[in-house]
Parts: structure tokens; C-alpha cells; sequence
């Protein structure tokens, strides 16, 4: 009776509300309001009736009206809020009988002093919290960082303990961004051109001298990747260099670096099958064939990795066909184009090169049907194998009255210039040189070329692996002559003119006569170059002869 709790628990619930939710300004004017009146006591009688309270003077001077008594002083009445239940006279007269009996306040009055108070405080800290919602951008204004005292007792801010950093993790954290940064030097650095603008524009420009370096470094660190930095380094001196021929035909220095990391390598990583690979792939660059095949078939039986096992036989095949063993390269090339998910097309048109040249005809129709298959049904149209299978697949007999098509020789053309397209040439021993400078050296009138000037060009490069380049240079020299009828040159297989523009405007590069003709060779090679880059496009691998290309006019200028 004086107190009702039911009141104090609305409002205490109330207040929990708001602090959680977002009020709207209906709920703080409820809320300011009901501080005002709802923690008085509710006087009832004996019986239960409630008393009525009389309306107090009015103020003439105020919008409100006012109620003294006892040691409440004034309560000025909101006008928004009614009074029903409360003798306020009745009440006050009542607390300040009690406080002067007692001299201490009621249970009441201190719940409810208790619950302004609760309130007002849930109110400060509302508003505490939208005045860092309502901070720049919506977010809550940080606080100013604590000063840090490097002269205390080695306890850091928030109590953690300030110790130095070991330089081995240094050491570890510099392995780690070189590995990166290194590896993203070399791939943009093998961009074509046209992508080099773009990323130049960017704020990117590939160093590939920067790029090994870091590779380098991080070889030598205690980064866990410190093996794949070694591998890293492997890939491209024994496939992109040699791939894209970024310095030429030499690849010297390319086959002692890589041969300096398996030796090094060789007492942690002698049985694994990748080293395995990357070592015959060095044996396959120093021209060693034999030794290159027994280490590929070493790392084909020690993997567990289907992809690895298929990566040996791949190059095994390839190996075979370097070697000019038409029969063994084909039973390895069918069996990759059944087992293989990687351009099924692609190891069908090397198996039908191969017996071709092998001198078996009798499957030549069914081949071209089952890769025009093939290429319809693939997802990679767009890349530049399948194009390149595409344009060789209309060289392939469509019918067996096509009687120029059954000339061993003329497969054994399209065989060299695989051999040529993939810069294996360099590989190849000398006889097996002199057996293609044989094939190719024969009169245009015997020679059954699949494309114009497609014998010179490997006989062309053929030379170039002789060294014997005065007559490298005349067989270059014919066949843009051969590519050029009534000074039109001609649109059909488009890449004969640009590699053998670039092959001689190289081997004029290499020419050490005086100065006045070296300077001469110079201006020629780099006219050639340019014509080149300008004037041929959308030629097979265009983009590894332009990164050639631009790789050579970088150094010229």
C-alpha cells in the first residue's frame, strides 16, 4: 500500500529497453514523463478506496500547476502527464510526518530515489552511446592511443610484455616475401605486350633479373618455402627460357644454373619425382636423350601422382620424337590421348604425325575425323594449342585420293615443325641434324611441303644449331622470298614469315664482322623486327614471338 511495485518493475523494464534498442523521441518524452510521477506512493485507504486529490492553486504566471508540502518542497505537474491514483498533499504530508518522527526517509522513498537514479543513469549512458553512433562516417570515435614508455619495466600497452624481435624471424618473414615477389616478377615478365601496357600503366613493370634474384634468396632462407623457390627456379630455366627462347638458342648459362640447384638438392631430394623430372629436363637440354629418358622413366615409377606420371610420359614421347623414333613416340602419344585430360586433340594430331612419318596410311581419314571430334567438343577453343590443331587439322587427308598427303616426307615436314614450334630442335643430336638438313635441303620441285617455305624454315634452323650460319642466313633469306609472290605476300600459314623474320634478324644480331657492317646488320635486323611485330597478328603462339620480339628491341633500345 504506498509503494506499487508492479509500476516500479514496468518502468525498471522499461529502461532496459531503451538502453538496448534505439528509442524514437515519443519513447524518451513516455519515458522523461513517467520519472516524474510514477515513483510517488499511491495512498489508499483502509477499505481500498483510492483518495481523490484536490486540484491546487494554479499559478497565473506559469503553464503549470504547483504543489507544496512537507520536505518535497514544489512538484511542478507536467501538463502532458494526469495524476490519477496520488494524493500528492496527502502524501507529502505523510513523508515529512514520518521523516520527522524517524528522521530517516521511508523504504518507499528510497526504492524510489533508487529507481530515479537507476534511470537517469541508463539515460547518461544512452546518450553516450548515440553520440559515438552519430561520430564521423557512423562509427565510434577511437580512443587516443596509450603513450608507450620504452623506459619502464619491459611491460608494453595493454600489459603484454615488450620483448625484441628474434632476427630469425626476420630472416623467415624476408624468405617468405621474396618467394612472392620474385614469382610475380617472372610471370609479369613473360606477359605479352600488349598486357605489358597495361600493367606498366597500372605501376607494375616485370624485372626478371629481380625475379630470380628473390628466388634466389629465398632458396638460401629457413622459410618452409625455400624448396618451392628451388623448383620455381628449375621451371624456368628448363622450360620458359627454352620455351620462349628469351636469350636465343644459347642456353648455356640456363643448363649450368639449373644443374647447380639438382647437385644441390640431390642429398635432400634425390628420389623425389619432381627433381627427378627437372633432371631430365636439364639431360634433354644438353642434348643427352638417353640419360633424360632413363631419369623421366625413374620419376614414372617412383610417383604416386597420376598428373606427375603423365607428365614423365609426356616427355618420354617427346624425347622419342627428338630421337626420330616414330614408332615408340606414337605408342606414347596414344597412350596420353587416352589416359590424359589435358587437349586430347593435341596428342591425337602427334600421333597421327607419327605414323605418318612412320609410313603407316591406313588410320591417316579416320584421325582427322575423330580430331575434328574432339576439337568441336572441347572447352579450350580459344586457347592457342587447339587453334594450332585447328589450322594443322586441313592437313591431314580428308580422303585417300589425296595421294600427295601419303608421302612419308611430307610428315616428317610436319614433324620438324613441331620440333621447331616447340624449340626442340636444340636437342637433338648431330645426326639426327644432319638427317633433317638432308630432308629439307632438297629443291622446292621434290619437296613436298605441307606449307610455302615451311623446308626452308627448318632447314633454316637446323643450321642455326650446326653453327653454320652463312647458310642459315641464305635459307631464312629464301623463304620470306618463298612466302612473297609478285611482291603479295601470302595470308595462309602466317607464322613461316614472322619466325623466320625473327630467326634472321637474330642471327644478324650475332654477326661480328667490322663495325661499319655490324652497324649495317644491326639496322637490318632491327627493320625486321619491327615489321614483324607490326604486321603479322593472329598467327600460331603470336604471343610467345611477340614476347620475343619485344624482349629483342628492349636491349636494342
Amino acid at each position: 500500500m504506498g509503494f506499487d511495485l508492479r509500476r516500479t518493475g514496468f518502468l525498471i523494464q522499461r529502461s532496459i529497453h531503451l538502453a538496448i534498442a534505439r528509442p524514437s523521441t515519443e519513447d524518451l518524452r513516455w519515458e522523461i514523463s513517467r520519472s516524474r510521477t510514477l515513483f510517488f506512493a499511491q495512498s489508499t485507504d483502509q477499505t481500498g478506496t483510492v483518495d481523490k486529490p484536490e486540484p491546487p492553486p494554479e499559478d497565473p504566471s506559469s503553464g503549470s500547476t504547483t504543489t507544496t508540502g512537507g520536505s518535497c518542497g514544489s512538484v511542478k505537474r507536467s501538463l502532458t502527464t494526469q495524476f490519477e491514483g496520488f494524493d500528492l498533499n496527502q502524501q507529502s504530508s505523510q513523508s515529512s510526518s514520518r521523516r520527522d518522527s524517524n528522521g530517516e526517509p521511508t523504504p518507499a522513498e528510497m526504492a524510489a530515489k533508487t529507481c530515479r537514479d537507476n534511470l537517469r543513469l541508463e539515460f547518461e549512458g544512452f546518450s553516450t552511446k548515440l553520440r559515438g553512433r552519430n561520430g564521423l562516417n557512423g562509427f565510434r570515435p577511437r580512443p587516443p592511443p596509450e603513450p608507450v614508455n620504452h623506459e619502464g619495466d619491459g611491460v608494453g600497452p595493454g600489459g603484454c610484455e615488450d620483448r625484441p624481435i628474434d632476427p630469425d624471424d626476420v630472416r623467415r618473414l624476408m624468405g617468405a616475401v621474396s618467394f612472392g615477389y620474385g614469382v610475380f616478377q617472372l610471370s609479369i615478365s613473360l606477359l605479352p605486350p600488349s598486357l605489358l601496357k597495361l600493367i606498366s600503366f597500372l605501376g607494375f613493370e616485370g624485372d626478371r633479373a629481380m625475379g630470380v634474384a628473390c628466388l634466389m634468396h629465398s632458396r638460401i632462407s629457413s622459410d618452409m618455402r625455400a624448396p618451392l623457390s628451388t623448383l620455381g627456379l628449375l621451371w624456368y630455366y628448363t622450360i620458359v627460357t627454352p620455351f620462349f627462347a628469351l636469350d636465343g638458342s644459347n642456353l648455356h648459362h640456363e643448363i649450368c644454373s639449373a644443374q647447380e640447384l639438382i647437385d644441390e638438392s640431390n642429398d635432400q631430394f634425390a628420389k623425389s619425382s619432381l627433381f627427378l623430372f627437372f633432371r631430365g629436363r636439364v639431360e634433354r637440354l644438353k642434348s643427352n636423350i638417353k640419360e633424360a629418358i632413363q631419369a623421366y622413366e625413374v620419376a614414372y615409377r617412383s610417383s604416386a601422382q597420376r598428373e606427375i606420371k603423365l607428365l614423365c610420359l609426356h616427355e618420354i614421347g617427346w624425347c622419342r620424337l627428338i630421337q626420330l623414333d616414330y614408332g615408340k613416340a606414337m605408342k606414347n602419344f596414344k597412350e596420353l590421348r587416352r589416359c590424359s585430360l589435358f587437349s586430347k586433340s593435341f596428342y591425337a594430331y602427334l600421333t597421327v604425325i607419327c605414323q605418318g612419318a612412320h609410313g603407316y596410311f591406313d588410320e591417316l581419314v579416320r584421325w582427322r575425323t575423330e580430331i575434328t571430334e574432339l576439337l568441336s567438343r572441347s572447352t579450350q577453343k580459344e586457347s592457342q594449342i587447339e587453334k594450332y590443331i585447328a589450322r594443322r587439322c586441313s592437313k591431314i587427308p580428308r580422303a585417300e585420293t589425296e595421294q600427295e598427303k601419303f608421302d612419308p616426307l611430307y610428315w616428317r615436314l610436319l614433324v620438324y615443325e613441331m620440333l621447331f614450334m616447340w624449340n626442340a630442335l636444340n636437342s637433338c643430336h648431330e645426326a639426327t641434324l644432319q638427317a633433317i638438313v638432308q630432308d629439307c635441303g632438297k629443291p622446292p620441285e621434290e619437296l613436298n611441303e605441307p606449307s610455302i617455305g615451311l623446308g626452308r624454315l627448318i632447314l633454316g634452323a637446323a643450321l642455326v644449331c650446326l653453327k653454320r650460319y652463312e647458310e642459315a642466313i641464305r635459307a631464312f633469306r629464301d623463304c620470306i622470298e618463298a612466302r612473297t609472290d609478285e611482291g603479295v605476300e601470302l595470308q595462309q600459314d602466317v607464322h613461316i614469315s614472322a619466325f623466320a623474320h625473327y630467326e634472321l634478324a637474330m642471327l644478324l644480331l650475332r654477326k661480328e664482322d667490322d663495325d661499319e657492317d655490324e652497324g649495317e646488320a644491326r639496322e637490318e635486323a632491327k627493320r625486321l623486327l619491327v615489321y614483324a611485330q607490326l604486321n603479322y597478328k593472329s598467327f600460331d603462339f603470336d604471343n610467345r614471338i611477340n614476347v620475343r620480339i619485344h624482349s629483342v628491341l628492349r636491349k636494342l633500345n
